[in-house]
């Protein structure tokens, strides 16, 4: 009876150590379930720049994943992704999008859902699905040296120009504001008299011609600063 009534407290004790190191090792090291495991994702890219490792990937904004790794293989880039499982967001005809966060940000996976299937582990988005926005340098590289260099010039100038004139410049894009409605009611004007407009300009080379073109235009031009007759 001693030796059984012994054993059941070290029984106890060695269960109770096995249930903390069990706890321990899924707390530190969890199982991958098959509802929690990533989704591998292949995109089949063309000239879409500069992309690295380690690049996010995004769903409607939201980030699911990142770029595992960029390939080139068969003539094209190929990347590989690995996205936190998105139950029922992906499907078999999903789109991808390369593009840059901002006008010069990193770039960045955006995923479109799509409409039909599901997307399978494994699957490929193919070249067809998949674009690229145009980049900033890529548009200055097909520019000529000089204009490179004459547009670094102005941009320069224009931000020593601007250095510390920040409330100046508020209000002139306040008086822009104020001054496009002006133009608007302007052009209206010179859209409806189109014809009274191109008679005064084929009538212009002659003093006579244009005389008599801008005496039959003049009436009604004086309403466009006024709102009335002169």
């Amino acid at each position: 009876m001693i030796g059984h009534a012994s054993v059941a407290p070290r029984a106890v004790g060695l269960l109770a150590a096995a249930g903390t190191i069990l706890a321990t090792g899924v707390a530190f090291m969890p199982p991958s379930l098959p509802w929690s495991a990533p989704l591998h994702v292949r995109v089949e890219a063309g000239d879409f720049g500069e992309i690295n490792s380690g690049a996010w990937v995004e769903l409607r904004g939201a980030r699911i994943g990142s770029v595992d790794r960029v390939d080139f293989q068969n003539g094209h880039s190929v990347l590989e992704l690995s996205l936190d499982h998105p139950l029922g967001d992906l499907h078999a005809d999903t789109s991808a999008t390369i593009q840059p966060h901002g006008l010069l940000g990193p770039k960045y996976v955006a995923l479109s859902g799509g409409n039909f299937g599901t997307l399978r582990e494994g699957a490929t988005i193919p070249l067809s699905r998949t674009s690229a926005s145009v980049d900033l340098d890529q548009v200055l590289n097909t520019l000529q040296p000089d204009v490179r260099e004459n547009l670094k010039v102005i941009f320069t100038e224009l931000g020593k120009a601007a250095d510390g004139r920040g409330a100046n410049m508020n209000t002139a894009f306040r008086a822009l504001g104020t001054g496009a409605g002006d133009t608007a009611t302007t052009t209206g004007v010179l859209r409806t008299r189109s014809d009274d407009l191109a008679a005064l300009i084929v009538a212009s080379p002659t003093p006579t011609g244009c005389s008599a073109a801008w005496s039959r235009w003049t009436p009604s031009s004086a309403t466009v600063s006024t709102g009335r007759p002169a």
